[in-house]
């Protein structure tokens, strides 16, 4: 009789190990995307409201925190650190504190990040020390050191700080985010700016990213994080600025690509090389909306038998204000609002774009411009040297515009160091 049971036992313990395995795993993925400093549900530059940003996007994602559990991904795709004067004042004002994106990053729990072209915009010191204070990784796959540019796919060539790819365990699922920049940063910024780093071409560096993922990693899913618009842009012999839709189509592997940098709205499918279909998704900028996928995976004995890929957008401009957010934030938003609404000066005379429509101006004369700064009378002790330098080049650049000659009667002995600094001398 024992043995007779134990026969049953053992046949029993086969049969459950023959059966296969099945389970089923739903995920979501929230992006945001060019969020330029809009944190707060406040305008510091209009001082009135906003719909959007991310205390208003907080309160959707908490929300979905509850149904998703650990089962949600919060990913950003940059342009954070240029914007709202908040961003203006962290960098700026008091950058020797943890830096105002970061701190929104860290307290939302974001699980990954790109960088974007307004990102590298500050200079090293701002964009180095917040690539430091973020807490998830910081991505950026070809953003490399100057001189490993076009090399193999390595750790050690990306720039100091940031990672190739990040990798995420959601209730077994194993996920890679390829992060990238549009590599357009030459065009814009000198290059004092991003000394040291080079921008590689996105479609071959995602080529050799994905196969070292496939090859290293072996993922069930492959999330590329861009911060590149969908096509177009600036197209030189070299790269092009938006190129999300030709990685997409030229690099095999990608089940997602969250997108940006060109501040529209897109939520489409694109067809790979391969024949597979990219879901491509962008949310647009200042969070009035968030980019999401909900993912279904079957898996059957281990093995991932199937993927269910659903792309949404979001519209959270008229979310509940997430308060305890804002609470946390209070005295930041306080010191904001003090920076940016004392007076700084006064104009003695009005001045009017309307009368340099047809001709002429109140500060143009004889073909020379009058520099406005005549006009404006500093109030209190403050050393306003950099704004009038920055006022000089921005005058140059109209006048280049106009076709018209600056600076000979420019400031003149009201200041002789910012007229020495002007770029006409």
């Amino acid at each position: 009789m024992r043995t007779l049971i134990l026969t049953a036992i053992a046949a029993m313990t086969l049969t459950t190990q023959a059966q296969p395995t099945q389970k089923t795993v739903r995920l979501k993925v929230i992006e945001t995307s060019d969020v330029h400093g809009h944190f707060f549900p406040y305008d510091f530059m209009e001082k009135r409201p906003l719909k959007g940003t991310l205390a208003r996007a907080s309160t959707y994602i908490n929300r979905q925190r509850q149904q998703y559990g650990d089962r949600l991904l919060l990913i950003d795709n940059g342009d954070i650190l240029q914007g709202q004067p908040c961003v203006y004042w962290s960098n700026y004002v008091m950058p020797d504190d943890e830096n105002l994106a970061a701190s929104v990053v860290n307290y939302m729990r974001y699980d990954a990040e790109t960088v974007g072209n307004h990102d590298v915009e500050p200079g090293h010191k701002i964009y180095d020390k917040w690539i430091r204070e973020v807490r998830c990784p910081l991505l950026g796959a070809n953003i490399v050191k100057e001189e490993r540019k076009d090399g193999e796919a390595s750790v050690q060539n990306v720039y100091t700080g940031l990672k190739p790819y990040s990798v995420h365990y959601k209730d077994g699922v194993k996920i890679c985010i390829l992060g990238m920049l549009t590599p357009a940063i030459p065009n814009w910024l000198n290059k004092s700016v991003w000394k040291g780093m080079a921008f590689e071409e996105m479609t071959a560096c995602a080529r050799k990213w994905v196969k070292y993922i496939k090859e290293n990693e072996r993922p069930d899913l492959i999330f590329g994080l861009f911060h590149s618009g969908l096509n177009g842009g600036i197209k030189t012999a070299d790269y092009e600025e938006d190129a999300t839709e030709a990685v997409a189509r030229e690099v095999p592997g990608f089940d997602i690509i969250f997108f940006g940098h060109d501040h529209q709205v897109h939520n489409e499918w694109i067809t790979c090389r391969d024949g597979r279909r990219v879901l491509c998704i962008d949310p647009s900028c200042y969070v009035s909306n968030v980019a999401e996928a909900e993912i279904e995976l079957s898996f059957n004995g281990g093995r991932l038998t199937k993927k269910d890929i659903k792309g949404s957008i979001v519209n959270v401009r008229d979310e509940e204000v997430d308060q305890q957010m804002v609470s946390h934030f209070q005295s930041q938003i306080d010191q904001i609002k003090a920076y940016v609404d004392r007076p700084i000066g006064r104009f003695e005379q009005p001045i009017y774009t309307r009368e340099s429509f047809f001709g002429n101006a109140a500060f143009i004369k004889d073909d020379d411009f009058v520099c406005i700064a005549h006009s404006f009378q500093p109030v209190g002790n403050h050393d306003y040297g950099l704004f009038f330098r920055k006022l000089v080049n921005r005058l140059n650049q109209i006048a280049l515009i106009l076709g018209v000659n600056i600076c000979r009667r420019l400031i003149k002995n009201d200041n002789r160091r910012i007229l020495d600094d002007c770029p006409c001398n």
